[in-house]
């Protein structure tokens, strides 16, 4: 027997752009549900994308704008290797407004002046938020590393302030279900400002007072209680019925009360509970010394099912 392999589509492209094709992450969307497609775009410098069904070029591009993603260049391969064969360049702005043959294969290429995707690390300072209401930096770390976040699978985040941990949860685990639980009116509009900023990537926005917003909502694996509104009786009571076997509950504790009730809420519904605290003192150099922040002490609970 006889064995004559072909070319792929993605190596006759990239052979039509003079470019080579080794890091290139390739993934097909024909007849698949796409989630974020935020997500698969951003962790890489170049990508390419096979198309079909509803994925559309047309499609994905106006998805995209959507989820706020920009600072690509875009070639559309319509009906490759055939004698028709087209090519258009574009940014997705462009490509959004003209339609496609259903044989296309998509190449992305980020623009050198765009930045690049961070997965994980964003800033104080680059989260939209009120009045220093934002777990800290130092504290969001320890909170996803406590958390064990799994690569698919449902995360609620309760409480979610400003939505930080949900934006961080999401660019780590792109494929991950995020469901970002909060009620307070001010809140929700720095929500909506930090999704605009960095994309929605995985993360529904759930508007109302926990427990009750998270009636309906898919079982989750894992939890964050940011803030209860003096409702944490109510809310883990729920969360722990609702949690599926071998999933995880992370609190932050500020108050002595929080500190002592959460583990006995979780206790009484046959999770395993630990705790650890964490002090944080920032250290700042500048052309006048040394300056020191002390920030409060907060308390982390976790609780496994």
């Amino acid at each position: 027997m006889d064995v004559y392999p072909a070319l792929t589509s993605m190596q006759v492209a990239f052979s039509r752009l003079r470019r080579p094709w080794d890091n290139v992450h390739f993934t097909s969307l024909h007849g698949r549900s796409t989630g974020s497609l935020a997500s698969q775009i951003l962790p890489y410098h170049r990508i390419c994308l096979l198309t079909g069904g509803a994925n559309t070029p047309r499609a994905i591009a106006e998805r995209l704008l959507q989820e706020g993603i920009s600072g690509y260049r875009i070639w559309v391969f319509e009906d490759i290797g055939e004698a028709d064969e087209t090519i258009t360049e574009g940014n997705l702005e462009e490509i959004s407004r003209s339609d496609f043959s259903e044989m296309s294969l998509l190449v992305f290429e980020r623009e050198e002046s765009a930045p690049s995707h961070i997965p994980f690390g964003l800033t104080e300072t680059e989260i939209v938020h009120s009045r220093g209401l934002i777990t800290k930096d130092e504290v969001r770390a320890a909170v996803l590393h406590s958390l064990r976040l799994p690569a698919t699978g449902v995360f609620w985040d309760i409480g979610a302030g400003s939505g930080s941990i949900s934006l961080e949860a999401s660019r780590l685990c792109p494929n991950l279900d995020i469901r970002t639980v909060e009620t307070n009116p001010l809140q929700l509009e720095n929500i909506r400002a930090n999704l605009q900023r960095f994309g929605p990537g995985s993360i529904t926005l759930v508007e109302g007072t926990a427990p009750e917003a998270c009636d309906g909502l898919p079982a989750p694996d894992r939890v964050f209680v940011g803030g209860s509104g003096g409702r944490l009786d109510e809310i883990l009571r729920t969360c722990t019925t609702c949690l599926e076997p071998g999933g995880r509950i992370v609190i932050t504790a500020v108050t002595e009360s929080t500190e002592r009730r959460a583990p006995t809420i979780l206790l009484e519904y046959g999770l395993q509970v630990s705790s650890s605290r964490i002090t944080v003192e920032r250290k700042h150099w500048t052309s006048r010394g040394e300056e020191t922040t002390k920030l409060n002490p907060i308390s982390l609970i976790a609780g496994t099912k």
